[in-house]
């Protein structure tokens, strides 16, 4: 699995920003599960690309792993695709990351994006560009 996320640094509504998730990734069918004290948003298994929503479940910032460098925020966003060929896998990736982050800052929200485990890269207000 090829996975790209995206950090919503600001206060969002999880609900609007898995809406424009699922808009950008072609979904329309999902479900709700809670895990503790985090709640997710997923489409189902059967539409590609893979997409998720991850948010606290009393609001507030998302509880990130100790050991991840994600920046903090207050959504996670998660894509996933089955691996087909590099320059293939990260052009439709970058589509996504594009979709959603140009979704959020048309909503001036803050956001850092990252694809597969590559360094963690600021979006807002200007299209991502490749980490050098």
């Amino acid at each position: 699995m090829i996975t790209s996320q995206i950090v919503v640094q600001d206060l969002a509504d999880p609900n609007e920003v898995f809406a424009a998730a699922r808009a950008v990734a072609g979904a329309t069918t999902w479900r709700r599960s809670t895990f503790g004290n985090v709640h997710m948003l997923q489409t189902t298994t059967r539409q590609a690309p893979l997409t998720s929503v991850h948010y606290a479940a009393g609001g507030g910032w998302y509880p990130a792993d100790a050991e991840d460098d994600a920046p903090t925020g207050y959504v996670l966003v998660g894509f996933g695709t089955a691996a087909l060929a590099p320059a293939t896998d990260r052009a439709v990736h970058e589509r996504l990351i594009q979709g959603l982050g140009d979704w959020l800052s048309a909503r001036n929200l803050r956001w850092s994006w990252q694809y597969e485990d590559e360094v963690w890269v600021a979006g807002h207000y200007d299209r991502p560009t490749r980490p050098q």
